[in-house]
């Protein structure tokens, strides 16, 4: 799977599971130069729009479990694209520069 770059250093050191997971609250560490990187609340946000509306459509219109289900797979997966194609990573918090040798 591919990783995503840091937007401090530029190095593909994002994982495609650790993006998954960052969000405003669960910031992820970059392995190379140790920035937070996260997200903002709105960026968060608005890719789950589509799902909300196709759960609302599946919910009060649709009666076959099976079609329900795949709904929810589908609104899930696009709303999976949509945050990882769409909403930038940004620094929460700098590295501390290293302190020199005394």
């Amino acid at each position: 799977m591919r990783n995503f770059a840091c937007p401090h250093c530029h190095k593909q050191t994002i994982s495609f599971w650790a993006r998954q997971i960052i969000s405003p609250i669960a910031p992820t560490e970059c392995s190379n130069c140790t920035a937070l990187i996260g997200m903002t609340w709105m960026g968060y946000l608005w890719p789950i729009v589509p799902f909300v509306i196709i759960w609302a459509i599946a919910e009060f219109y649709v009666e076959h479990k099976g079609f329900y289900w795949g709904l929810m797979v589908v609104g899930m997966v696009f709303w999976l694209w949509l945050s990882n194609q769409f909403v930038p990573l940004i620094v929460k918090e700098p590295p501390l520069p290293a302190k020199p040798a005394a």
